[in-house]
């Protein structure tokens, strides 16, 4: 709430390095699987006992009786959020998928499904958690409120779209070669579901919003819909096996986007084509990028060595990248180099200063 995020930071990084040590400390002395069990406990004893002291907060033995009821109600429609979302984005298509195609199909779903998820985990989870907080204590100030979903939208765009778009251009050579060669059924799967990913950057900005605006029955509505989409589009997509599902969701994605959208214009006034507008700007550059790699693909005709490509590539499309966002973003990028040439000198204050230009 206080947004100290350099102090969550430093206390994930000491219980991370408190629990790496314990694990092999235990690991050497013969524990075996219960190694896992204690770096686990002693990470979340040194991330609590870290985030209390910071906190300032100690439990005592007043009582407020509307405070626990606000919380409880705030609560059980979080657990009905979340149980729906479990549903809509889990159950549904994983029980389809492994009921109908079996269990090999499955694999592949969850294989695709997974890569994704810790790239969005990686990419797109630290703007959410930023947001939330942001939101929250912005929710009477709509002017601002707005500013903030637009930066965190364009943000999460220019670090979320170039590495997905990649991914999907590189998929036949980075699946095969990371997972094996019986994988390789795999990766239309994985690009189809990629193509559904794209909107993550504006969702998980519009769930935070929604969140710490306690539209909390908006996003039951959402998983509602998600789940009646997904019942009407599934079996469709089955009777073309686990591709036809990932397209299916693919298809879900951004049909429920409209639906989103509006309720977001609902909690703070920003219309739905400002947010498109926002996203498909943002997205210029990673869209040129991946018209790049295609055209660069198709002139090589594969048949190179797999590691060396895929590290070409790799290097290429980042370096192209690279130049078409400054060409796109030329006030961004003076800022940026700014601040970089602010870090090297070791002035941190005007680095953060130049950093705010880029982040307005």
């Amino acid at each position: 709430r206080r947004l100290s995020f350099d102090t969550l930071a430093f206390g994930s990084g000491l219980a991370a390095t408190c629990a790496i040590l314990t694990g092999v400390a235990l690991a050497f002395w013969g524990a075996g699987f219960w190694s896992l069990f204690g770096m686990e406990i002693v990470r979340r004893l040194v991330l609590l006992t870290h985030c209390v002291s910071k906190a300032g907060w100690r439990p005592g033995l007043e009582h407020r009786s509307h405070h626990l009821v606000e919380v409880l109600r705030f609560a059980t429609k979080r657990i009905e959020n979340e149980g729906l979302a479990y549903i809509a984005g889990n159950a549904l298509p994983r029980g389809a998928v492994g009921q109908f195609l079996g269990a090999e199909a499955l694999g592949l779903f969850d294989v695709a499904k997974r890569l994704l998820e810790r790239v969005r985990e990686i990419l797109i989870g630290p703007i959410g958690r930023v947001t939330f907080p942001a939101a929250a204590r912005l929710q009477t100030d709509p002017v601002r409120m707005q500013r903030l979903i637009e930066a965190s939208i364009r943000i999460s765009t220019w670090v979320f779209w170039p590495t997905v778009l990649g991914l999907i251009a590189l998929a036949p050579q980075f699946v095969p070669l990371i997972l094996g060669p019986r994988w390789e059924a795999a990766v239309p799967v994985f690009q189809l579901l990629a193509v559904a990913a794209l909107r993550a950057p504006v969702y998980a900005v519009n769930k935070s919003v929604l969140t710490a605006t306690a539209w909390l029955k908006a996003i039951t509505t959402i998983h509602l819909i998600r789940i009646g989409l997904g019942l009407a589009l599934i079996p469709i997509g089955l009777q073309a096996g686990v591709v036809g599902v990932a397209a299916a969701l693919a298809l879900r994605q951004w049909l429920i986007w409209p639906v989103v959208a509006n309720y977001v214009h609902r909690a703070c006034g920003l219309a739905p084509r400002r947010q498109l507008t926002v996203l498909l700007r943002a997205a210029l550059p990673s869209i040129g990028m991946t018209a790049m790699l295609y055209a660069a693909l198709w002139w090589q005709g594969g048949g190179g060595a797999p590691v060396a490509d895929l590290a070409v590539y790799s290097v290429a499309g980042g370096l192209a990248y690279l130049l078409l966002w400054s060409l796109a973003n030329m006030h961004e990028a003076r800022h940026l180099m700014g601040a970089a040439r602010s870090f090297l000198q070791g002035d941190r204050g005007r680095m953060k200063a130049q950093l705010s230009e880029v982040l307005q």
